[in-house]
């Protein structure tokens, strides 16, 4: 039997490896285990059906007096779970993520929410009988197939450069740091993201970032002018290294479009893990854009989608953090936090009394295909009326806040809340907002920067905190 260089990760017992080197029969045994893999019925639950109010994502409602705008504002979140039979990650990796991609999706569903306020606005609803395009746009973005800017096949094989290999269980931090890679290439939505390190939100940083215009290599140019040449959701042209043949060469598996060119910069090497991994490049762009896309899109403001990872506690949530947690979620520029309990990661929209509202991967469909007539692409079950509940003190302590956005004005206003409702006291804040870097920080750029997985040698008087994995 043919032998091949491939590390994988069982998706269902953290921690085992198969080796450096297995046979196809091996590979196609951990593809059926996540074929097989369940975790769980979901237990979904009905909204309180006394007069209490329910937040979801900046949105009040009366669970007695508003059942049917309340589901409505649920079903909207786009529902990204465990998916089945799509073409194997890398060529040769899984064809499932059961098992592993929960946060994952978990992240997915987050910058498609962020994705959906930017496009279609906060009060769009979905409906099952009528088709958007714009909408279906979007969704094509999160489709599981290799050329999907957003796909688990982009996130899972980008996470190689953050220490995490193809079924490797992903932490809030780790998703959200990978989405802020790929969402250099998203030039449908020319969106800005940004992953505010040690729980601080800096003000100037965030302002240059969201106003600096790209270089023109970074480019792209949205008119029609030059839509026959580039597609607007092209993913990066990604090298996702494999263990080393045994003549000690190093053999990779690429995707990606062939209109993003990789450049002949030599690979970076992560010291992290001992993995070498190949960054993704900007999109080289022949023309650069034309007059009217520079004078539209200027030094004007670029939407963002800001990612807050943050550790509320030791082992278990500190209940200190319970009502700023539910504050988030009053806040009219809140996409929700992503998280869970131990190993379960869940996408969290909202709440009500002590109870946590949440969106849950771990239900398997099969891979979704668009119609061969119109290219619609069926979505009944990427939407979910009625989500689950759970209790506050159940969250696990590693989590990431989102918030969108779309104009400066925005992000001044979503500072302002944040200090008046979250900051409620120095000495117990979850999170900081100032106006400048601090003067200890690093100067290097944002993206940089990473959470210790552990502490070094030396780091007697505290303890580095790792961020939670999850299945």
């Amino acid at each position: 039997a043919e032998w091949l260089s491939v590390v994988f990760r069982l998706p269902c017992n953290k921690g085992v490896y198969l080796g450096s080197h297995v046979k196809m029969a091996d590979i196609m045994h951990v593809q059926a285990v996540c074929a097989t893999y369940e975790s769980g019925i979901t237990n979904y639950e009905s909204f309180p059906s006394e007069n209490v109010d329910v937040w979801i994502l900046g949105h009040r409602y009366s669970s007695k007096y508003d059942s049917e705008p309340l589901h409505n504002d649920c079903e909207n979140c786009v529902l990204l779970s465990y998916r089945k039979a799509f073409a194997p990650i890398g060529g040769i990796g899984p064809m499932s993520d059961q098992g592993w991609g929960c946060m994952l999706r978990c992240g997915q569903m987050m910058m498609a929410e962020g994705l959906l306020c930017h496009h279609l606005g906060r009060d769009w609803r979905w409906q099952a009988d009528k088709s958007n395009p714009t909408y279906q746009t979007l969704l094509t973005a999160f489709l599981d197939k290799k050329d999907s800017l957003y796909s688990i096949h982009q996130i899972a094989q980008m996470g190689v450069s953050e220490g995490k290999a193809v079924g490797q269980w992903f932490g809030p931090n780790t998703v959200a740091q990978v989405l802020k890679k790929l969402a250099k290439f998203d030039h449908w939505s020319n969106i800005h993201v940004h992953v505010a390190m040690d729980s601080t939100i800096v003000k100037s940083d965030i302002k240059s970032e969201c106003k600096s215009q790209q270089s023109t290599e970074e480019q792209i140019c949205s008119c029609s002018c030059h839509a026959d040449r580039h597609s607007a959701l092209q993913p990066p042209n990604t090298t996702i290294p494999r263990a080393s043949t045994t003549d000690g060469a190093a053999s990779s598996v690429h995707s990606g479009a062939a209109i993003h060119k990789q450049s002949d910069s030599a690979p970076s090497t992560s010291a992290h893990r001992g993995t070498t991994s190949q960054r993704p490049h900007p999109v080289v762009v022949e023309t650069a854009p034309c007059t009217d896309c520079q004078s539209r899109h200027g030094d004007a403001w670029r939407p963002l989608v800001l990612f807050v990872p943050l550790r509320l506690g030791l082992h278990d949530l500190n209940q200190i953090y319970v009502n700023p947690l539910k504050a988030c979620f009053s806040i009219s520029q809140s996409i929700g936090v992503i998280g869970g309990k131990p190993h379960h990661g869940y996408y969290f929209i909202g709440y009500h009394g002590d109870k946590l509202v949440y969106l849950d991967p771990h239900v398997t469909y099969p891979t979704a295909t668009p119609s061969s007539s119109g290219g619609v692409i069926p979505d009944s079950n990427y939407h979910c009326r009625t989500p689950s509940h759970m209790p506050f003190l159940n969250l696990d302590p590693s989590m990431a806040l989102g918030f969108f956005c779309k104009n400066e004005a925005e992000f001044d206003d979503l500072c302002d809340k944040l200090k008046t409702l979250v900051i409620v006291s120095q000495s117990m804040s979850m999170l900081e907002v100032v106006e400048e870097r601090p003067f200890y920080w690093s100067p290097v750029a944002d993206d940089e920067f990473r959470f210790p997985e552990s502490a070094g040698e030396g780091d007697d008087d505290y303890e580095i905190l790792d961020e939670t994995d999850y299945d």
